[in-house]
């Protein structure tokens, strides 16, 4: 939208901000040796399939959340906004059965869910969410964004290993 694309001139004249499109947010590695004071990802869906079955999904979430060791800040935080039926928090993904559990991968990535608010669609003024592929756009009423910081009691890997969807 016009509005959308006044927002984003705004930001690229202020010098602490960086915005990216169409990074591989699997491999983070492309934006430098930055770390980030907060990283902010609404609605992550793999591009590459239509219907993707969740463990494709938990795939992408996972790898994306394995780069943070190495590119947020001690104190810094990722903003992750999930729609409805994505199930983010574990209870959610074993009610749905095709959740992303959000809580489960960050735990397995050195990671920890501190924070988990309703998403205000409101909040961001002119923000259309699209689906990955088309040009479609998706409902996010009752969407939730899971904030996620480094856990410093935690490597990577100690978590459980039944559930592990991801290798290094």
């Amino acid at each position: 939208t016009r509005r959308g694309a006044l927002y984003l001139e705004i930001l690229a004249v202020n010098d602490k901000v960086m915005v990216c499109h169409e990074i591989d947010a699997t491999d983070l590695s492309s934006l430098g040796d930055n770390c980030w004071d907060s990283i902010v990802w609404n609605f992550p869906y793999p591009v590459d399939h239509k219907q993707s079955p969740a463990s494709n999904c938990r795939l992408l979430l996972g790898r994306f959340l394995g780069n943070m060791r190495t590119c947020l800040k001690h104190d810094g935080r990722v903003y992750l906004t999930l729609a409805q039926l994505q199930g983010g928090t574990t209870r959610e993904a074993a009610v749905s059965r095709v959740g992303w559990d959000v809580e489960t991968l960050a735990m397995e990535t050195g990671l920890k869910v501190v924070e988990v608010l309703p998403f205000h669609e409101q909040n961001y003024d002119g923000y259309e969410p699209k689906r990955a592929y088309g040009d479609a756009s998706f409902p996010c009423q009752n969407a939730k964004t899971h904030v996620l910081q480094l856990d410093e009691d935690k490597v990577p890997g100690e978590g459980p290993s039944e559930r592990t969807v991801f290798s290094r």
